[in-house]
């Protein structure tokens, strides 16, 4: 990838932001590079000088947005909060922020990760591997642990957590999706069930014993 980071940066956003548009749209399979080289308006020549196949390019955008989100996430986010239920609200109102702010990288990244075809599987999984796992790494970072039941593993009450909040976010995304295909967000919504989920899990469901 020398070649493309040498170019301008006028002239590298122009390339970056056209496959953006191109993969968020169509997915890997369906993307054309012919599209892609229209609307960069480059050769087809250049841009696989540049990143040698269409899987390059593909890796590379993974690459470069994941860093663009954090970097976001980072501004938006307060990383000071250590009651955890209350970081999970916050976090959770500043990727919706995100989602708005960064719609098209929002959009190419949760299409990367999901449904994953069988020629960059192996590549992506090990990128949302890592992803993950910083996501998980920043998480636990200053919680206070002192509002948990000491007889419970916290590390699994906090797994059980984030598996709930990343399944209603799944289902959340199969629900509400325009014509498109673009995920409809609705804040207030998204933030009141999230909210809801939190106390069930916070308070538990089971009525105490007589």
């Amino acid at each position: 990838m020398k070649k493309f980071e040498k170019l301008s940066e006028e002239k590298k956003q122009k390339i970056l932001q056209s496959a953006l548009i191109e993969f968020s749209t169509y997915g890997y399979e369906n993307a054309s590079t012919n599209r892609i080289v229209e609307r960069a308006e480059i050769s087809k020549g250049a841009l696989f000088h540049y990143f040698k196949s269409k899987k390059g390019l593909y890796l590379y955008l993974i690459d470069y947005v994941i860093p663009l989100l954090y970097d976001e996430f980072y501004r938006q986010a307060n990383m000071t909060i250590t009651n955890f239920f209350e970081r999970i609200k916050n976090w959770q109102a500043a990727k919706l922020n995100i989602m708005d702010k960064m719609s098209l990288e929002t959009k190419f990244l949760i299409k990367a990760f999901t449904n994953i075809p069988k020629e960059v599987k192996d590549d992506v999984l090990t990128r949302y591997a890592k992803y993950t796992q910083d996501g998980f790494k920043m998480l636990f970072e200053n919680i206070d642990f002192s509002m948990f039941k000491e007889d419970i593993d916290k590390n699994k009450a906090i797994e059980t957590i984030v598996w709930t909040l990343e399944s209603y976010g799944n289902k959340y995304m199969k629900e509400n999706v325009d014509s498109q295909g673009n995920i409809v967000i609705n804040k207030e919504k998204i933030l009141s069930e999230i909210e809801a989920y939190l106390n069930i899990l916070k308070f538990g469901i089971a009525k105490p014993h007589e």
